[in-house]
């Protein structure tokens, strides 16, 4: 009996813990536009495959992005972003495919936006390629990527000696569903 008393009292004290909302919960953060919050979307139209380079300690490692949206003048958009404490101003981005290097200067000026909970800075830039180039890159056996910003060159690998970086798989899955969708 004192243990079904005891059972029924715990039962009940703990019932009293459970919490049902009355409404929806919204952020209690105001919308910043200068911020980077990463949420998912339902918005699907266009497909993007990002992924970083194949990184180095202490040196900033950047994230590429691939927009198979093919452009009017027949051009792909790829984005690099740098996430690092400190801002950078991305001036030029030069890949280096097989030994030959492509050179590509942005079209705009760099975005620089702090992310969310962090005192990481997004640094963020995009050129344009030419169609020819992403089969060139499929195909290729080494490519390193240079960014030459305000602070100096960042060079890193995207693929070297097989290894392949997540940007250069990312990119590889990107590129087959493109051509066989």
């Amino acid at each position: 009996m004192k243990l079904q008393l005891i059972s029924l009292v715990t039962a009940l004290s703990l019932s009293g813990c459970i919490v049902f909302p009355v409404k929806k919960a919204d952020s209690t953060k105001p919308y910043n536009d200068s911020a980077i919050d990463f949420k998912p979307s339902n918005n699907v139209q266009r497909v993007e495959t990002t992924g970083q380079v194949i990184c180095e300690a202490g040196k900033p490692c950047p994230e590429l992005t691939f927009d198979w949206k093919l452009q009017n003048n027949n051009l792909y958009k790829v984005r690099a972003d740098l996430y690092d404490p400190q801002a950078y101003d991305i001036q030029k981005v030069v890949l280096k495919v097989d030994g030959q290097n492509y050179p590509y200067m942005p079209t705009i000026k760099t975005s620089q936006k702090s992310v969310l909970n962090s005192s990481l800075i997004n640094s963020s830039n995009y050129i344009e390629v030419p169609a020819s180039l992403i089969n060139i890159f499929y195909n290729a056996k080494a490519i390193d990527v240079t960014l030459f910003t305000d602070k100096g060159e960042i060079s890193h690998a995207a693929l070297k000696d097989g290894e392949e970086s997540r940007a250069f798989k990312t990119f590889k899955r990107g590129y087959t569903q493109r051509n066989n969708p």
